[in-house]
């Protein structure tokens, strides 16, 4: 049994992100082991709240070894995004702040909140509190609860993730994305749902998922493997096809899928691989489509070339470090 000075100071480097992944799978089998555990951990959490919370994002972001070195790829093509993916903060929130807030005024919160947020560049694979796996990818973030009392396993999404849902019949797992509201038992499907899109897409690879437009029950839609459902956001019009599911959900497996894209939505993609910014200056380019499939080691010039095999472009950095694409 560990002494309580040894699991104190276990936990305040876990605040302080100083735990590596063999003491975080041991931190999360001690919390497993006894209800006392987690309640130590809130009361830790409660404390860490009172200290840190006024400075935490600033110290998430200067203290980070990896935030020079982020800054300075910003404009660099990469070739192999293994080595982003260790720059990838994920930031695990407890809800300090409203962990605090809430004792103040009587309604402590029962169980940890985490957000896992990834950054334009990189990926990140992420196993629930269910033993559901999420592959998260790059300008995301997934926020869930540690709560096995809830009727429900709920996450909220903003960005792209791809599900492995545990099957538990009596808890519904759900995906909240703002403007869809997809409930599944268990299943393999691919949500994505960036705030800055026009469309929200699901992509059903088995089982079965069903799609609420805003969380409302009366307009239910259901979805079978390899149908893929996009609401527009504007006109609330929403689509059904039947598609490739494993070609949608390509990126996990570190590769780039697009099919009849515009290259103006083309390019916002290419922007969160690269962790670069991109400027049209071609108008005939922004709505010309590209079909083609590249591996995440391509760097974005080889990607570039291939789709501009007319030589019709031509590109280069500008003193901002935007790529600037503009016709011949």
């Amino acid at each position: 049994m560990e002494s309580k000075e040894k699991e104190e100071g276990r936990l305040l480097r876990y605040f302080a992100g100083e735990l590596n992944k063999t003491e975080e799978k041991e931190l999360l089998d001690w919390l497993n082991q006894d209800d006392e555990h987690k309640k130590r951990f809130r009361r830790m959490a409660d404390v860490w709240a009172v200290a840190h919370v006024p400075f935490f994002a600033r110290r998430l972001k200067a203290d980070s070894p990896m935030w020079p070195q982020a800054r300075r790829n910003t404009v660099r093509l990469r070739k192999h995004w293994a080595g982003v993916a260790v720059a990838c903060m994920i930031s695990i929130v407890i809800a300090l702040s409203a962990f605090w807030i809430g004792k103040r005024v009587g309604n402590v919160s029962a169980d940890a909140c985490y957000r896992t947020t990834v950054p334009a560049g990189s990926r990140s694979e992420v196993t629930l509190p269910d033993g559901s796996i999420v592959w998260i990818n790059a300008g995301s973030s997934l926020t869930y609860r540690e709560d096995h009392r809830e009727e429900t396993r709920s996450v909220t999404l903003d960005g792209e993730a791809y599900f492995e849902v545990k099957s538990d019949p009596k808890r519904p797992f759900i995906i909240e994305s703002g403007v869809l509201q997809v409930r599944v038992l268990g299943t393999n499907f691919n949500v994505k749902a960036y705030s800055d899109e026009e469309t929200v897409d699901v992509v059903l690879l088995s089982g079965k998922v069903n799609v609420w437009p805003d969380g409302r029950g009366e307009a239910l839609h259901v979805l079978l493997p390899d149908e893929k459902l996009t609401y527009h956001r504007e006109t609330g019009r929403i689509e059904k096809h039947q598609v490739e599911a494993h070609d949608y959900c390509a990126w996990k497996d570190g590769r780039i899928y697009f099919d009849e894209r515009p290259f103006i939505k083309l390019a916002r993609e290419l922007e969160r691989v690269y962790n670069v910014r991109i400027r049209i200056g071609s108008e005939q380019l922004k709505t010309e489509r590209f079909s083609g499939c590249f591996l995440r080691t391509s760097s974005l010039d080889d990607i570039l070339r291939e789709i501009d095999m007319e030589h019709r472009y031509r590109w280069a950095y500008d003193a901002t470090g935007t790529l600037v694409i503009r016709d011949r």
